[in-house]
């Protein structure tokens, strides 16, 4: 039998190295900002759009000043 096709989102650092993958886009934001904030770099969501299509930008995230201010949203504000 047959698979269908999942949708999927890769979470890629600027040095092009792949270090999560997940069927949930809200799962693979929180990794892009959790890893840009880490190593202080660009990380970007890519998605898998369609079975055998390459992957599409659709979420990035610029080092660590950044990542602190989607990850902590509410020190930010103080």
């Amino acid at each position: 039998m047959k698979q269908s096709y999942r949708r999927h989102y890769l979470v890629v650092t600027e040095f092009n190295q792949i270090v999560h993958s997940t069927e949930d886009l809200a799962e693979a934001e929180r990794e892009c900002a959790e890893w840009a904030e880490w190593d202080d770099i660009l990380v970007v969501v890519q998605d898998s759009q369609a079975q055998g299509q390459p992957y599409k930008e659709v979420y990035r995230v610029d080092g660590y000043s950044q990542a602190v201010d989607i990850l902590y949203p509410e020190e930010a504000e103080l």
